[in-house]
């Protein structure tokens, strides 16, 4: 029996119970503080280390309406992005298993002292621990981190980061082909959309799943500084806006969540029942 279509709707259900088991008070607002106009280094400062401080309205919407918030999060993502800067040491290590697992080690090391980078960090250690124990299943190796990571780790310093990062991980390593990874995704957005009461727009979340699909290539870039690159992408997004303000947004409510269920375990006829009987 194919049990990842109900690992991944467990996923769903584990993430609805974490965000729901935060306290109230767990944010609070920071003072903002003073900037001039947004200048072309704020993004790629949003971007590298997560502050978006001095980012304008009009761009913290933009990442909004295109679901691409998470962009300001080094996570997988941006793991994914360094890990190709890294990748021709990485293959001539491939065979030197003592060396590789040393270099992943510097690489945690490094990371793991620095105060924020919740998300970096645990990717990182997931890929420290598949280089010390090759035959561990990554699923098993993905759920080991982030029981050590709610235990010991950053969970009570950023529970949000921790609960986004738990279902958005989970569904890129379960899902089985490029296409039930999408369906997935959207799933995992509308959810999100959900829980943080903001609204949905299926063109806008294509669009940005492309954006996401580059960033890889685009983020050694804002490393490099090349800020200009900002006004290229910021020009790209805002005509993606526009694009999907074609069709309307749309807030999910609770009721929504039940028709996604059937469409996780792919019961096509569980599905148009539900819509019959709604």
């Amino acid at each position: 029996m194919d049990k990842s279509k109900y690992l991944i709707l467990l996923t769903f259900l584990v993430f609805i119970g974490l965000i729901l088991s935060i306290p109230k008070s767990t944010f609070t607002r920071k003072a903002k503080p003073i900037c001039s106009i947004e200048s072309k280094t704020d993004l790629a400062r949003a971007y590298v280390w997560g502050d978006k401080s001095c980012l304008s309205r009009k761009t913290k919407k933009l990442h909004k309406d295109l679901q691409l918030l998470h962009l300001m999060t080094p996570s997988g993502l941006h793991y994914t992005s360094f890990a190709l800067l890294l990748s021709p040491l990485m293959l001539w290590l491939r065979k030197k298993r003592a060396a590789h697992f040393l270099l992943r080690l510097l690489v945690w090391s490094y990371f793991h002292g620095i105060e924020k980078l919740q998300a970096f960090k645990r990717m990182t250690l997931f890929h420290l621990l598949r280089a010390m124990i090759p035959k561990l299943d990554f699923r098993f190796t993905f759920a080991l981190v982030f029981i050590i990571d709610f235990i010991f780790g950053t969970y009570q310093q950023a529970p949000y980061s921790f609960a986004l990062s738990f279902l958005f991980i989970s569904i890129i390593i379960l899902s089985e082909s490029t296409l039930t990874r999408i369906l997935h995704l959207m799933l995992a957005q509308i959810c999100v959309c959900l829980v943080f009461h903001q609204k949905w727009n299926l063109i806008g979340s294509i669009l940005g799943m492309l954006i996401t699909a580059l960033f890889p290539l685009l983020f050694p870039l804002y490393l490099l500084k090349w800020t200009s690159l900002s006004f290229y992408q910021l020009h790209v997004m805002e005509t993606f806006a526009k694009i999907s303000n074609h069709i309307p947004h749309y807030k999910p409510e609770f009721f929504h969540l039940l028709f996604l269920v059937p469409m996780i375990i792919r019961k096509p006829w569980l599905f148009w029942s539900m819509l019959f009987w709604a």
